[in-house]
This record gives C-alpha cells, structure tokens and sequence, in this order.
C-alpha cells in the first residue's frame, strides 16, 4: 500500500466524515488526485467502499474495519460465508439460545443450504471433541452441544475470542442477539469500577474484549439458569481481596447465582495476563520457578539482565494469572504467535525450554501462545539499558494489546531510532490522561493529535522496518518543526536561556524556506560496526565435529576468547544446538563469558561447502558470538537475524566470494537508500 493511501485512510477514521476539501488541504493534493486515491483504496476492500457524499467521505462501521485492517496489514478480513466463522456462529447459537434446533431453522438463521449446515454439523462435531463435548440431537429438542457447564462456558469464551479476531465479529454478536448492547454497556462500566477499586489493570484490548465474553455468558445464564458448580478448592478465590468487589459491581444482574459471580469473577482475574498484582496461589513455588526459569535464560543466551530483581517481579505479575488460566483450562489468543517464533526463533525456543519450572506446576505443557507472551516480555527486557539518553525528539508508544506487546515494539523502535527519546509505552486509556509534548506518537490504531502520528503493526517484520526507517528518515529531516528543535537543541548552551524560542522560530522559517537543501539529506540508522575481521570464508570442507574450531580461530587469535572458552562453547552448543539458532540453518554458538573476556565479539564463517549436522541439515553460515555481561552484542544479534530472515540478502551472503561482498550485505542491511 502507497503511504498517500495510508495517510488517507488515517485521516478517514481519525475524523469520521472528512470533507474532500480537508483531505485536499491536508494531503497537499489535488481533488482528482483524492478521487484517485479513493478508488485505489476500495479496489482493495472486500465487501465495502469508501463513499463520497455531499463532498464528505462517508464509511460504515463494517468498512471502517476493513480500512483499519488494510492500514495494519491483517488479514483478518473473513466473509459472512467462511466456513470457520459461521461453524463459530452456530455453535454459540447452539449453547446460548434455548430453542428448536432444526438443519433448516440453522440454514434460515444463517441464510445457508440445509446441505451446508449439515456439513457444518459434521464438522463441528469433530472439533468439539477435543474440548470434551459431544453434538447431540433428538427430536424433541433438536441439536445441542452437550458437556458440563464448565466445559461449555470455556467454549463459548473461546468462540467469541475467536469472531472478535475477524471484522465482523462485533456486529454479528449483536445482530444475532448473542449480545445485548445493555448487557456490554453495563459490564464496560463494571470493568472500570473493578480496575479503580482494584490493583487490577487491565489493557485497552482486554477493555474491548472482556464485556463481550462477559456478555455471551450473560446469555447463556438467561437461556439456561442452571444449578451447578465446579471445584476451586485449592484456590480460595471467595476469599481474596478482589472477588466481593467484584461482586458487588455485578449486583445489578440479579439473576447471577453466587457461582455464576464466582466463574465470571475467573475470567475478570485470569484476563488481565500482563499486570495482575492479586496474590491467590502459593507464591513461594512460583518464586522458586521464576528464579529457575532466569537462571535458565541467562545461561542459554549468555547474558545478564539489567536490574534482575525488576525484571523477575515482572515476571511474577504475569506468571500468576497465566498459571492460573492453564490450572482451569482457559485458553488465550496471542495474534503474535507465528510472527514472534519464526522472527525471534532463538528466544523462543529458549523461553520454551525454560517453562520447565511453570509446566511442572500446572501438570501440562504450556501452549505457544503462553510461551510467546513470556518470550516477549523477556526480548523486551535485553534490550533495557541502564544508560539515560537526552534527545531533543520526544516519542511514546501506544499500542492496546498489552504491556509485553507494547513494550516488545518500544524497544525495537529504540534500537531502530537511537536519535529519539521514547517516554515509555503506554494503552490508549492512559495517554489520554497524559499531557506531554511531544513530536512523533507510534501507535498501532489511528489517533488524532498535534503531535506527528505514525501507524505501525504490533509486530515489525523486516519491510515493515525498512518503510518505517524511511518515512521517519523522512520526516526528520523535511519537518522544519524538527529540525529546528533538534539545530537548537546541539547549541543551546551556546544561547542565553531567553532567546531558545526565538531562536527556534527563526530556524524554523529558514528551514521552511530552504525544503530543496534539507531534503537532500541521507539518513542512515547508526549500526553496529563490522570490518573484515569479523568475516572469515571457508574453502575446505569443515566437519561438524570440527565447525567451531574454525568459527573461532580467528577470535583466538585477536585474543578475544580463549580456549577456555571454546571447550565450554562446545561442551554447551553440541547439546543444545537445536536452539541456537539465529537464522534458518544459521546456528549461533555461544556461551557465558568470564570476567576476564569483557570485549564482546563475532566471526561470521561462509562455508563454501556445506557442513552437515546431525539431523542431516545443511549449513552455510554460522556465527560465533562472545557475548557482553551488559548485552552490548543484542543489536547485532538482531541486525544479523534481520538480514538472515531477508531471502535475497542471505542467497548474496551464501554466494559470497569475498570478504568484501559479504561486508557490503551487512553494510547495506536495513540502510535506507536514496
């Protein structure tokens, strides 16, 4: 997509119904050139369109979505017809609405042929089994999902996380009744009252998602107001701090049994995933998990984590609602999922091998999702540093999915643009309690301020990080506003304390009137230095068995490792080289250094002729890494994985014939061209 029709599309949903006249103003184009646009844009939504009336551009709820969607790059954009979307439809119907289910009142109710509700039966029955439920049918009563209600209601919050994730969930839960707009006013607001009566906090995306899960159990409980109960005997939430609050917000749904209060009391608990200060299980046995699952870390990636007792009470606020959704069988939805494991596949395959010590209490393998959510929090933290940096450029972060999100995506922009000051990362809720003057505001949802807005994805794939490199390259030096703030800034101890604002002014209109000279300006993002020492090709055939020796040689020789070193890197990766990897078939030997070996350092090996490893896989390239006590070498790392993962950069590197070619790719690698 064309940054003109991202830029449109912002303005369409910041301010709801532009004028043409706005647009053109505001774009500095023309009207065809808006009309243009225009039509490029609804070529690539799916069942909706941008419209033009009374020279205003209207959009309806339904293709505000599609437009957000094309703006992010999701591909969430499900039609009616779908077959997993309508199978999620109809099993809600089935377990919330108490009526004659018949395959031709499904086939009325969701305008399908007989013939394809009960390919859907067929379907669903099978997927429901692996939940321990069955798809029953008698005359009398039609089709219903059987199952005990525990099981039932866990289902149906899966199945509205599910519609949420496409653009039409929302509105078929109202449409079909499965949600009250009343019920979803009302629970929104209790949420609000238990986060302010409460240490629970929850995120924008949770505030979002929570009242609609809330609301389909809502349902349920109306349709079948059932005697039941279930087993929480070890953790005595009756008694905790939260639950009579929490109750006493609910006490307008009269028609809630106290362990309807209870079970909706798990999911306002176990929701808030990130930052969860309630104290309910054992803590001692997390705590010793938590030290266990660290040590762990520290020893697979060779580092140590800034200010270690931080990082490990961050751990507890997340590691304690996540325990507690596997221990009663809620499941979670990380849309960041494949994205993380196949971008941060080093991290992850550590984090996974290090929730030993959490599986051990829950009795069960953790999901990929729970793994994701903790390898984030940890990639957040390496990329910490204890230095304080002063920039004249000031940035924040909004992002609604969470703080291991959010913060994940505030340190790759602080490692991508050391030239701004990031002031932290914040939800959409909690900025707009702030008042901070700023230049630049990152967020992943359009949002209207003074301030520069740039949209990016939750998660920065490589193109994503070379197009945001260049757009703000762009504007950091096209913005008169900016460039005078940033002229001022290096000179201000120069200029008496009275005269910075004018100064400012002045520089400001100078830069506006000289655009020809400030947009010939370069900018390349400052990358960590490699020169051919750091680089070695390798002609002869090299055994596995003897790899590492010639991947380090050359640091031996710059006195960087010794051999010390070496026996110990060998001793760790030759056991664990499955998860030392920093690219696909690039492994990454490593391990702790002493004292004594303080420098960092790398050596890039380009194997001519392949090395085979044990499971048969062929490998071109490999990285030595002597890492830094102070993760000095994490940038690196990711410029190298970054490169790695770009197909085209890493067929160059393989056909390398000098030293020289190879330094041009890591050279050039994410470097903006003009």
């Amino acid at each position: 997509m064309e940054l003109e029709e991202k830029e449109l599309i912002k303005l369409i949903l910041i301010q709801k119904k532009p004028s043409l006249f706005e647009i053109e103003k505001n774009l500095e184009m023309s009207h065809e050139q808006i009309v243009q646009l225009i039509h490029s844009i609804n070529h690539q939504l799916i069942s909706n369109s941008v419209e033009v009336v009374d020279d205003a551009l209207v959009v309806s709820v339904k293709c505000a979505d599609e437009l957000y969607g094309l703006l992010i790059g999701t591909q969430n954009a499900v039609s009616y017809d779908d077959m997993n979307f309508r199978k999620n439809l109809i099993e809600m119907e089935l377990m919330t609405q108490k009526m004659h289910h018949s395959l031709q009142t499904l086939s009325e109710r969701f305008y399908v042929s007989r013939n394809t509700i009960y390919s859907d039966m067929k379907h669903i029955k099978k997927d429901i089994k692996a939940q321990q439920l069955e798809l029953g049918y008698s005359r009398k009563m039609g089709y219903q999902i059987l199952g005990t209600e525990y099981l039932l209601r866990n289902h149906l919050a899966q199945l509205t996380r599910n519609l949420l994730k496409s653009f039409y969930g929302k509105s078929c839960l109202s449409v079909l009744h499965f949600v009250h707009e009343a019920d979803y006013a009302k629970l929104k607001k209790c949420l609000s009252q238990i986060e302010q009566l409460t240490q629970i906090q929850l995120t924008d995306e949770q505030m979002e998602e929570l009242p609609y899960i809330l609301a389909v159990i809502l349902c349920r409980i109306r349709c079948y107001p059932l005697s039941w109960s279930f087993k929480i005997e070890k953790y005595d939430i009756r008694n905790t701090i939260e639950f009579p609050i929490i109750k006493d917000c609910l006490s307008d749904f009269t028609f809630l049994k106290d362990v309807d209060i209870l079970y909706l009391s798990l999911h306002i608990l176990s929701s808030n995933r990130i930052e969860s200060a309630f104290d309910f299980i054992n803590s001692e046995e997390i705590l010793s998990a938590i030290d266990q699952f660290v040590e762990t870390i520290k020893n697979k990636l060779a580092l140590q984590f800034v200010k270690e007792t931080e990082f490990k009470e961050k751990l507890l606020l997340h590691v304690q609602p996540a325990i507690f959704r596997n221990l009663f069988g809620f499941r979670i939805n990380n849309p960041l999922t494949d994205r993380f494991i196949k971008e941060h596949r080093e991290i992850y395959l550590s984090v996974a091998d290090a929730v030993e010590a959490f599986e051990q209490i829950v009795g069960h393998p953790l999901s990929d999702e729970e793994i994701v959510y903790l390898s984030m929090i940890v990639l957040g933290w390496i990329y910490q540093s204890e230095e304080s940096r002063t920039c004249s450029i000031k940035a924040v972060v909004l992002c609604p999915n969470g703080t291991s999100v959010s913060k994940l995506l505030l340190e790759n922009l602080r490692g991508m643009f050391p030239e701004i000051e990031f002031a932290g990362a914040y939800s959409f809720r909690q900025f707009e309690q702030m008042d901070l003057d700023l230049d630049f505001i990152f967020t992943t949802k359009p949002i209207e301020s003074k301030a520069q807005t740039i949209i990016v994805p939750p998660f920065l794939e490589p193109e994503s990080r070379k197009q945001l490199r260049e757009l703000v390259a762009k504007l950091l030096y096209t913005d008169a506003s900016i460039q005078a703030k940033s002229a001022v800034s290096t000179i201000k101890d120069l200029l008496p304390k009275d005269k910075l604002y004018a100064a400012e002014a002045l520089l400001k209109v100078f830069f506006e009137e000289n655009k020809e000279i400030s947009s010939t300006v370069t900018f390349k993002p400052k990358k960590q230095e490699l020169d051919d020492r750091n680089i070695v090709i390798v002609e002869d055939s090299v055994s596995w068995e003897d790899c590492l020796d010639v991947v380090f040689a050359p640091m031996i020789a710059r006195k960087t490792v010794d051999m010390e070193y070496l026996s110990r890197c060998k001793d760790v990766f030759y056991k664990n080289y499955r998860q030392m990897l920093i690219g696909p078939n690039i492994y990454l030997p490593h391990t702790a250094p002493f004292i004594e070996l303080a420098q960092p350092d790398v050596e890039i090996a380009v194997f001519k002729q392949p090395v085979i490893d044990p499971d048969g896989h062929h490998l071109r390239i490999m990285v030595g890494l002597v890492p830094s006590k102070t993760n000095e070498h994490v940038p690196l790392l990711l410029m190298l994985n970054d490169i790695f993962l770009d197909h085209p950069s890493l067929e160059t590197l393989m056909n390398a014939e000098s030293v020289s070619q190879v330094l041009k790719v890591f050279e050039g690698g994410e470097a903006i061209e003009k």
